[in-house]
């Protein structure tokens, strides 16, 4: 009932974890309400079921929001919002029931001027695509096309920083005062993940992945020292 009342919350993860109700959710794909067919198709996601991947590359192509505005409930440990739209939930779980046929909308929203938040989501897409059986050269573009992204200043962020706020356009507000000033590059973020596309790949590490095995910071330098370990025993 509350699915088909276009509720989210807990039911979501209930219908998600019981196989036996896949087939009524699955008929809500076709309900005229946009909610009640993104969330039936969220939990067919979760069951990794094909099924789901129309209506997800349908919100990501429109570019969904969903909500009509961030949630006021729910918050970030600094007062932030933590909600994001249905397009950016639909890049997240068509790594769980994606094929071929999403790489070519991910790659359209590449070319969009987007938060490196979305760059990321979509790389670990991406990695996770490959990982369950799709064909590295079908994916090839698009990971090449991720290769040629640059650091920006989009890529230093604050804890405090809302990517609800940052693709609505709006100023970052928050009700809490500390901290808030803390920021870093977190561009090794994303060529961690292209790292590891390229040994999944049979590539050897970039140069770049040498000089990151040398960072000052040491959390970094342990998470591409791991890749070309890895790598160097392959």
């Amino acid at each position: 009932e509350a699915l088909d009342r276009g509720e989210s919350g807990l039911h979501l993860w209930h219908l998600a974890r019981d196989p036996e109700s896949m087939n009524a959710v699955a008929v809500r794909l076709a309900s005229p309400g946009a909610a009640v067919s993104f969330y039936a198709a969220a939990i067919l996601a979760f069951r990794e079921d094909s099924r789901a991947e129309p209506r997800l590359l349908q919100a990501l192509k429109s570019r969904e929001v969903g909500l009509d505005e961030c949630d006021t409930e729910n918050k970030g440990a600094f007062g932030q919002c933590v909600a994001i739209p249905f397009w950016l939930q639909s890049i997240v779980l068509l790594r769980l029931c994606g094929t071929e046929a999403c790489l070519p909308a991910l790659s359209g929203v590449l070319d969009l001027r987007l938060p490196f938040n979305v760059i990321t989501m979509i790389a670990l897409t991406v990695e996770r695509l490959v990982q369950r059986g799709v064909s590295p050269i079908a994916a090839v573009p698009l990971i090449e096309k991720l290769q040629g992204v640059e650091s920006t200043k989009d890529s230093v962020l604050s804890p405090t920083r809302s990517l609800w706020r940052s693709l609505a356009g709006h100023e970052h507000t928050t009700a809490a005062s500390w901290g808030v000033d803390t920021c870093q590059d977190h561009i090794w973020q994303l060529h961690l993940v292209l790292g590891r596309i390229e040994q999944r790949l049979g590539r050897l590490p970039s140069g770049r992945n040498q000089i990151y095995a040398s960072d000052r910071r040491a959390f970094v330098r342990r998470a591409f020292a791991g890749l070309l370990k890895s790598a160097a025993i392959q």
